[in-house]
């Protein structure tokens, strides 16, 4: 009961600052668009499924990158349910076991899949118009499961004999070189956002998204022929995008090929009607017609 009423107004404070982070998500980042449509067993299908993936990428983190593939959950097909019925089987198994071995194995998991709550598809976020997981979101969550796997580590070592123990070192300093080097390796795709937004491109050619961001990049540093290269090859893939008509506008615009600028901008706004930079941008651009 002491431990309850010192951690109470943490639990009370995550709460309310959780609530806040929904009502922004949904009333400022969203705006009251759902990114997600999908009914509520295809979420908690997904759930299970998006657990299990992180705990994949914990223990096995190859094939890394800022955008996965975003998974379509058929609802009809019983290979769906398995990765939520396993979750529960794994669950179970400890709680039956909770007297003996299944003690730490339970409040592991426990901790990992209460933390991970949040952003396993129950409450909406604008993120899932790209992908329903991302890496970044496990890192508070998968310390539950690394503390497992340390206790684990030091109860073999101190079972094991002289030799067990030399392996076991040996075992550690291996992986955690491994590790460290893979680690090192995948901080250069984030030295810029144009080395970040590439190494999505070669992984997942068809993420939209990471065109748009690309295109955006070179923007910025004023490469506008391949910016435009970016912006089409996003819409090619999905026609129906605000942001690349809108920035390619802008790019006609400056060019000085405004009825090709406003056609763009009418484009993104039929898209998306509520488009601020859109509805500014068509605006400046009718005002330059006239003037012409």
């Amino acid at each position: 009961m002491t431990d309850l009423l010192r951690t109470a107004p943490f639990f009370l404070l995550s709460f309310i600052f959780g609530l806040i982070t929904i009502w922004f998500q949904d009333n400022r980042v969203l705006l009251g668009h759902p990114a997600r449509s999908d009914s509520l067993m295809s979420r908690i299908l997904g759930s299970g499924l998006a657990s299990w993936f992180y705990v994949y990428k914990a223990i096995l983190p190859i094939k890394l990158t800022a955008i996965y593939p975003k998974w379509k959950i058929d609802t009809s097909s019983w290979l769906s349910y398995l990765p939520v019925l396993l979750l529960a089987a794994c669950f179970a198994t400890f709680y039956l076991n909770r007297r003996s071995w299944g003690r730490p194995w339970l409040f592991a998991f426990g901790c990992f899949v209460i933390m991970l709550f949040p952003v396993l598809g129950f409450f909406d976020q604008s993120f899932y118009q790209y992908s329903l997981v991302a890496d970044h979101w496990q890192y508070f969550s998968i310390v539950g499961v690394i503390a497992l796997a340390m206790a684990s580590g030091v109860w073999v070592y101190r079972r094991s004999g002289t030799f067990g123990r030399y392996s076991i070192c040996v075992i550690w300093a291996s992986l955690m070189l491994s590790l460290g080097s893979a680690t090192w390796g995948r901080t250069h795709v984030y030295a810029d956002s144009e080395a970040l937004w590439r190494d999505v491109i070669a992984k997942k050619p068809n993420a939209w998204s990471a065109h748009v961001n690309l295109g955006n990049a070179f923007l910025t540093v004023g490469k506008i022929r391949d910016a435009v290269v970016e912006y089409e090859a996003a819409l090619k893939i999905e026609p129906f995008l605000a942001e690349p008509h809108n920035n390619l506008g802008t790019i006609l615009i400056r060019s000085g090929q405004l009825s090709e600028a406003i056609a763009h901008y009418e484009q993104a706004l039929r898209i998306k009607l509520d488009y601020p930079e859109a509805q500014n941008n068509l605006g400046l651009g009718s005002h330059g017609c006239r003037r012409l």
